[in-house]
């Protein structure tokens, strides 16, 4: 059995896995397991528009409806460990040491990238903006964007001082922001050139972005929750226990913000 944990305390469903969920404001959630998926260690979530929740891990790719409960979706599908959904509700993953996959059919199908390009093989995150770019952040070889649909890849590094990048995250202004192990950095043209923005970042080992509705930036390291309120000029460390281990950090579309920790407890700041 899997360990879902399931939040319904906003009209949205929020699932999280494996870690438990500190929720920083906002109400005293009500969590309760769900009944699977059966399908091993699971990694990855995506929602659609249709609230149809897509998960991904050992066992594959697995789909939930209120009608069918959870399905294993068709198609051999190596371990999904990041995967997102666009607005027309096709799914891309990243499967760890196997590359880009997608499915333009709803799940009941899934291809890998081809030709197969070496350098999407460790995909850490998989992030989408409102024109359906989409930005893959791999372990060892930075930044990759396709926009058609992940038909072709071009990386997009210029001015990034790493390529472990861990996560990409997008304001209402089209600006890009990239979680990496040298810190925070910034793109106002669409990842074609990035800027470093740490000025108060205590630790640049940045491991999960999110952004706020009101605009707001929130980052994680494993012992330090930060928020930028100007557009990441600067940062200020939140008041946050420094002995759990955070893992990643989300923000529903009321402004909550939640932090995934590693010690499988859930408590209310």
């Amino acid at each position: 059995m899997n360990y879902f944990i399931k939040n319904t305390c906003q009209t949205k469903v929020v699932l999280f896995i494996c870690f438990g969920l500190h929720p920083l404001f906002g109400q005293n959630p009500i969590w309760e397991q769900t009944n699977g998926p059966l399908g091993g260690h699971m990694s990855s979530l995506a929602l659609n528009n249709s609230e149809v929740l897509f998960t991904g891990g050992i066992g594959g790719v697995f789909r939930y409806t209120s009608e069918y409960g959870w399905t294993q979706t068709n198609g051999t599908v190596y371990a999904i460990l990041a995967m997102t959904s666009n607005s027309n509700g096709q799914l891309f993953g990243g499967a760890w040491g196997h590359g880009f996959h997608r499915s333009l059919d709803f799940g009941e199908t899934w291809e890998r990238e081809y030709p197969i390009n070496p350098e999407l093989n460790y995909i850490k995150s998989i992030d989408i903006n409102d024109d359906n770019d989409i930005f893959v952040s791999t372990q060892g070889n930075g930044v990759f964007q396709s926009t058609d649909l992940g038909d072709s890849f071009i990386a997009k590094n210029i001015g990034l001082s790493t390529d472990d990048i861990r996560a990409c995250s997008f304001n209402a202004d089209g600006h890009v922001f990239a979680a990496t192990d040298s810190g925070v950095f910034k793109s106002v043209n669409n990842g074609n050139s990035w800027i470093e923005i740490n000025e108060g970042l205590t630790d640049l080992d940045i491991h999960d972005i999110a952004i706020s509705p009101n605009g707001d930036i929130f980052v994680i390291s494993r012992s330090f929750v930060f928020r930028s309120t100007d557009n990441g000029e600067n940062w200020t460390q939140l008041i946050f226990d420094e002995s759990v281990l955070k893992i990643v950090i989300a923000i529903n579309a009321n402004g909550d913000l939640f932090v995934g920790v590693g010690s499988g407890w859930v408590h209310n700041v």
